[in-house]
Parts: structure tokens; C-alpha cells; sequence
């Protein structure tokens, strides 16, 4: 796409045009039209579940069971969190994208804000018969780092791999301890991502298609992932699997527990 930006006579009657390539501005602002207009499903989807669970709490709340009970709140719990994730993500993509962006970081456990990550993972992975699988080191970590943020990264990428992944599948976390740094990765078993897509994904408003299911994501979650962690001065980045699936990584400068 090109765009006229001046435009001038000359004395012979001659015009000149000077032309600037718009093509990716062009694509940028499709792309964030169209996933701004996603938005609205996004946040309808779960609401809607939160007003027919409780609907269904209010009406029929004495002839309910115990485990129906428990059924319908962890469907309203789902829900809150999903809807918590997406105005997070949105919140931290319109920082990066104004520059606005900042940490508050302190020395943190990573045990204990993984066990946190996992309390929120689990009723979201139990929806879809997923497993998760831990390696961790034996010895404790602490990192200087902006906790609330860091539990976001693991969110979204754990959220992408149980989204894109079958169900009933598993979905591996390994955190590995190198010399000035911890790797941490997670592997899914879904249609995997073709190198020549693995740095685009990390822009903002970039979707790849998927054959698995109808999708109609804010197209931010790894955006937002590279932003925190380049902000921590980190790396991250994503790698085909030998057999099937897809490798998300990221580092962090790490200091051990003494």
C-alpha cells in the first residue's frame, strides 16, 4: 500500500508524486480493528457463563447438590478469572504500547509464586482434562523481579498452551537453573509454530491461524509476555517440539537462595 504524501507542479506542466510504503502501517491498523472487534466476544463469552451459572444458583440453590453446587462455582471461579486475565492483558499492551510501561520489582520466592500460578491454572486445565507437568529445581530461588507481572507471563503462556492444545493432553513447566540465569519452558501438544512465525507472534494484534477450533483472540497475551520479560532484562522466545507442539522459553537473571 502506498500513500501520496506531496504532490507538485513543475513549470512544464509535469506532476511529481512522492510516495511512502504504508503496507505494514496498513496491516497494523487492520489487525488491531480486527481484534479490538474480537474483544467484545472475549469478555461476552465469560460473562455470559458467570450470569447463567448464577442464575442457576438462584433459582434452583435448595434442590442443587453438593457437587452441583461446586460445579456452578468453579464455572463462575473460570469465568472471573478469565475475565480478570484478559482486562490484565489489556491493561499492560496499551503501558507498552505508550511507553508507559514500568516494574516494581523486589527479591521473590519463584517457588512460592509458582504455587500461586498453579492455584489459578488448575479449575482452567481440569475444564479440559489437561495434566500439567512440573520439573523444578530441588533448591529454593529467588529472583529480583515484579511478582504481580511474572505471574501474568506464566498465566498467559500456560493459558496459550491449554487453549491451543487437544484436550486431554499435557502440558509441560520446566524450570532449569544456569549459571547467571533460570530458563523456564513450556511445551504444549498442539499444531505447533512454523519458524517463520516465531518472532511476528510476540507483535502486538498478531494471531496465527489454528484449524483446532474458532478463535477470536485479543491477539496481546505474548506481547505482553515479551514486553514484561525484555523488561526484566530477560529473553523469550519459541521453538518447534521433535514430535508435536510447541516450546515457549523465557530467562531471567537469577540470584540463589542462600
Amino acid at each position: 500500500s502506498l500513500s501520496i504524501t506531496r504532490a507538485r507542479t513543475l513549470a512544464d506542466g509535469e506532476t511529481t508524486l512522492v510516495l511512502r510504503d504504508i503496507t505494514e502501517t496498513q496491516r497494523r491498523r487492520s489487525a488491531q480493528a480486527y481484534y479490538l472487534a474480537n474483544m467484545s466476544h472475549e469478555f461476552r463469552t465469560p460473562l455470559s457463563g458467570m450470569k447463567a451459572s448464577l442464575e442457576l444458583l438462584s433459582e434452583n440453590l435448595g434442590r442443587l447438590t453438593q457437587e452441583e453446587q461446586k460445579q456452578l462455582l468453579s464455572s463462575i471461579l473460570i469465568s472471573t478469572t478469565t475475565l480478570q486475565h484478559l482486562i490484565d492483558n489489556l491493561l499492560e499492551g496499551s503501558k507498552l504500547e505508550a511507553n508507559q510501561f514500568t516494574l516494581r520489582q523486589q527479591d521473590i520466592s519463584f517457588d512460592i509464586m509458582l504455587m500461586e500460578v498453579l492455584s489459578i491454572m488448575q479449575p482452567i486445565l481440569a475444564r479440559r482434562q489437561q495434566k500439567l507437568s512440573l520439573q523444578i529445581p530441588l533448591q529454593s530461588l529467588t529472583i529480583t523481579a515484579d511478582k504481580t507481572r511474572l505471574i501474568q507471563v506464566l498465566i498467559n503462556l500456560l493459558s496459550n498452551d491449554s487453549k491451543y492444545s487437544p484436550q486431554d493432553s499435557r502440558i509441560e513447566l520446566k524450570i532449569e537453573m544456569q549459571e547467571q540465569e533460570i530458563l523456564i519452558e513450556s511445551a504444549d501438544e498442539g499444531e505447533g509454530i512454523p519458524e517463520t512465525e516465531a518472532n511476528r507472534i510476540f507483535q502486538h494484534f498478531v494471531r496465527l491461524e489454528s484449524n483446532i477450533e474458532p478463535d477470536h483472540s485479543t491477539g496481546l497475551g505474548l506481547a505482553v509476555v515479551h514486553g514484561i520479560i525484555t523488561a526484566h532484562q530477560g529473553q523469550v522466545g519459541v521453538r518447534l517440539r521433535t514430535d508435536k507442539g510447541s516450546i515457549f522459553w523465557f530467562t531471567l537473571p537469577m540470584q540463589e537462595h542462600s
